[in-house]
């Protein structure tokens, strides 16, 4: 029994030697990982704030410019690109399978229509507003959500 101690000692200190070290470098792989996916997450939450105000800036200004008369053709096609391009960036960085999502996804779509769509006669500057509140109200509990994902990644 006294000549075992020693022997027990020894596994366990090899033991602790050999192991300690593989599942420290597990962990920091684990969290490495884990603060790849939030850096992401942080930095898609950014990009989904400032496209969508880039958007809505567009089509306000166009709304506006329209209203006035002051849109050419040719601006109003350069804004309608942009405001394509940032509208399918959108689009791409939300989960369509999602309600939320989905209905930021068709209100940014109608709002697009409303200012650049409606022929003059039926052209209302105000028509575009409430679908730019329910996307924004749509939008911002999905960034909610995003931020309680990160919250609890970290």
């Amino acid at each position: 029994m006294l000549n075992a101690l020693p022997l027990i000692s020894a596994i366990t200190a090899l033991l602790a030697v050999l192991v300690g070290p593989l599942i420290t470098i597990h962990v920091a792989r684990k969290r490495a990982q884990l603060e790849a996916v939030v850096l992401v997450r942080v930095e898609t939450i950014k990009q989904l704030r400032e496209l969508f105000s880039e958007f809505v800036a567009q089509v306000m200004i166009a709304n506006s410019e329209r209203g006035v008369g002051f849109l050419s053709r040719a601006e109003s096609t350069a804004k309608l690109e942009r405001a394509f391009r940032l509208e399918t960036e959108i689009s791409l960085m939300l989960n369509a399978e999602e309600e939320d999502c989905r209905k930021v996804m068709e209100n940014m779509t109608a709002a697009r229509c409303r200012v650049f769509k409606d022929s003059d006669a039926e052209f209302n500057p105000y028509a575009w507003l409430s679908h730019y509140e329910n996307a924004q109200i749509a939008l911002i509990r999905v960034l909610e959500r995003y931020q309680r994902d990160v919250g609890k990644l970290r």
